[in-house]
């Protein structure tokens, strides 16, 4: 048996000759079932999202698409590569210009929201109370700083 022949496992994918696994779901029966979106979710929660998930998620995958040439990251990345560096230079170029000031921030923002629902409640319940969390969390952080987490720039 050659090595191309031989099934490869992971706790995410399974390759066989002629068949590819993604979570259980051969990958045959998901093209054209579900969207790339869910099959991101898929990937990384291991099974497939409810409808409200699937269009999150994809709200989200469309909001980062592009932000045209004005983010520094954007910057760096397509100044690397107009040098003729590699294109895997010119991508650590722009992942290295993230920081807590530029692509970055988000964390701390999301990670306030998390804190106030827990402690209003947590799980499902705490859906109710997310515009609420984020007005209380947004003055708290005025008083503190001109910048609000997740919102650096």
């Amino acid at each position: 048996m050659s090595v191309d022949a031989l099934p490869w496992q992971t706790g995410i994918t399974r390759i066989t000759p002629n068949e590819i696994q993604i979570r259980g779901y051969r990958l045959t029966e998901l093209i054209g079932r579900v969207s790339f979106a869910e099959a991101v979710y898929l990937l990384f929660k291991g099974d497939l999202p409810t409808a409200e998930q699937a269009r999150l998620l994809e709200a989200i995958l469309l909001s980062v698409i592009d932000h045209g040439v004005t983010p520094p990251s954007t910057q760096a990345a397509r100044t690397v590569v107009c040098t003729g560096a590699p294109l895997v230079s010119a991508v650590a170029a722009g992942i290295l210009a993230i920081s807590e000031y530029h692509g970055g921030g988000s964390g701390s923002g999301h990670g306030a929201l998390l804190r106030h629902s827990q402690a209003v409640g947590g799980g499902r319940r705490a859906g109710k109370y997310r515009s609420h969390g984020a007005r209380r969390v947004q003055g708290g952080q005025a008083a503190a700083t001109r910048l609000w987490p997740s919102h650096p720039h």
